[in-house]
């Protein structure tokens, strides 16, 4: 998991949130994080986004979008 501030060039700041959870691909903890980040800024049907497989041997990274980033360490600080 890493935490990545969004630029325009990514789908997610087009919508709103400034931060995302990045992972290597669905994994338990993408579940949990996700789950702590409806709990916190509620449920929005479009906070999550796959990338593009970086190459054709790797899963795609999946991102969960963040809007404050109070929320980001809440989220943080409840995980681990």
């Amino acid at each position: 998991m890493k935490v990545v501030k969004l630029d325009y060039r990514h789908n997610l700041k087009r919508k709103g949130y400034n931060w995302a959870f990045r992972f290597s691909g669905w994994t338990s903890e993408a579940s949990t994080v996700e789950n702590a980040v409806k709990k916190l800024e509620g449920y929005s049907w479009n906070n999550t986004f796959w990338g593009k497989r970086p190459s054709r041997h790797d899963s795609r990274p999946y991102y969960i979008g963040v809007k404050n980033e109070s929320t980001l360490t809440m989220v943080l600080l409840t995980v681990n």
